[in-house]
C-alpha cells in the first residue's frame, strides 16, 4: 500500500522503503537540519559503479520533484559508454551547504566501501552553489559546463582557482 504524501518535511520513511526488493540497502542518508532535509538513495552496487567511473554527470530536476522538496538530484556514472543513474537525492534547497553535505556523504560511503570518490571529469550545468563544494572536494576534477555559452566556458575555470 502506497503511503500518503507527507504534509511537512518531518516524516518517517517506513522500513519497507529503506531497501530494494532484493533486501539491499537503498536509503543511504536521511538528515534533517533547520527544516532542510536531504535523502540520498542508492544501492552499494550502484555506488561502486559511480565511484569507479572516471566521468560522472550531475544534475537536478525541479518539475518532477515531490512536494516539500526543491529538487531531485541525480549522479550518473559512465559505463560501457552509456550514462546510468547511480545516486538519487531529494533536496529541500539549492544552497552550497546542501550540495556540500550530499558530496561529503558520498565520500563517506566511498570510504565505507574502501573506495575513493575522485572522478577525473564531472559534467554538470552551471549551478553556482555547486561550484564551491566541488572545488573543496577535489581540485583534480575537470569540470565541464556544457550548457554554459562558449565565451563563458573559458572564464568558468577561474571559479576553481
Amino acid at each position: 500500500e502506497t503511503p500518503l504524501l507527507p504534509k511537512s518535511c518531518r516524516f518517517d520513511i517506513p522500513t519497507l522503503y529503506n531497501h530494494t526488493i532484493n533486501v539491499e540497502r537503498f536509503l543511504l542518508y536521511d538528515k534533517m537540519r533547520r527544516n532542510k532535509r536531504i535523502l540520498i538513495f542508492a544501492t552499494d552496487d550502484q555506488l561502486r559503479v559511480l565511484f569507479k567511473a572516471k566521468h560522472i554527470l550531475m544534475d537536478g530536476t525541479f518539475s518532477s520533484c515531490p512536494p516539500l522538496f526543491d529538487q531531485v538530484y541525480t549522479l550518473h556514472g559512465i559505463k560501457f559508454e552509456q550514462s546510468f543513474p547511480r545516486v538519487f537525492a531529494l533536496l529541500t534547497g539549492r544552497s552550497s551547504s546542501i550540495y556540500k553535505e550530499m558530496l561529503q556523504q558520498l565520500e563517506e560511503e566511498a570510504e565505507c566501501l574502501q573506495m575513493d570518490f575522485v572522478p577525473n571529469q564531472i559534467t554538470t550545468d552551471f549551478e553556482k552553489a555547486l561550484v564551491k563544494p566541488l572545488r573543496e572536494q577535489s581540485s583534480s576534477h575537470r569540470l565541464l559546463f556544457p550548457l554554459l555559452p562558449s565565451h563563458l566556458q573559458k572564464d568558468s575555470r577561474t571559479w576553481f582557482k
